[in-house]
């Protein structure tokens, strides 16, 4: 039997990947609608510890 996995889980996965994160902004690009982008970007952020840690100075 198959163990069942959610879309975040399978994404957290792949956007550890440096070059996959590349890549999945690039896709987000190629779509017309710019909140397809900035959803992506949000995913990142998210995945990589919010966005609290690029503001500290």
């Amino acid at each position: 039997m198959l163990k069942e996995r959610s879309y975040k889980e399978h994404l957290l996965q792949q956007l550890q990947d440096s070059e996959e994160a590349a890549a999945y902004l690039n896709a987000a690009l190629q779509d017309d609608d710019h909140h397809v982008f900035l959803l992506a970007l949000r995913d990142i952020a998210e995945f990589q510890g919010g966005m609290k840690p690029a503001f500290r100075i």
